[in-house]
């Protein structure tokens, strides 16, 4: 896994919990089974969760928070800046970690989007990849 993480990446990976790690690796252990050519895209399979860990959510606060946004009562997750809306923005946070050290605009973008509409640059069956990946 190690050689998958360019510098920069590591410290961002390991500082997760160690669900979103396992969570993490596993996706990327599927794109890579997939692609394996595709070094990038098993970088964003691995990477695009690392925004959660900024919120300190444990599962049960994670489900809580999905659970009110789903429903349409955002306004319930808490405060801008708080550990609900800091846990609802962890694609934008990702994004912009990996952004800072660096990371390929594809790693990016799919962090910043993958709960959201597929973004123009990435191609439809490269999202197609990393989407079920997450799932």
């Amino acid at each position: 896994m190690r050689s998958w993480l360019r510098v920069g990446e590591e410290a961002l990976f390991f500082d997760q919990p160690v669900i979103d790690q396992r969570h993490g690796f596993q996706s990327a252990s599927e794109v890579a089974t997939q692609v394996p050519e595709r070094q990038d895209l098993v970088r964003a399979a691995l990477l695009h969760d690392l925004g959660k860990r900024r919120s300190r959510l444990n599962v049960f606060g994670r489900s809580v928070v999905s659970g009110l946004a789903k429903v349409g009562l955002r306004w319930l997750v808490g405060r801008e800046g708080g550990r609900g809306d800091l846990y609802l923005r962890h694609g934008e946070l990702a994004a912009e970690e990996l952004s800072d050290v660096g990371a390929e605009p594809l790693v990016v973008a799919f962090a910043r989007s993958h709960h959201a509409a597929r973004p123009a640059e990435i191609e439809p069956s490269i999202w197609e990849i990393l989407v079920s990946a997450d799932r």
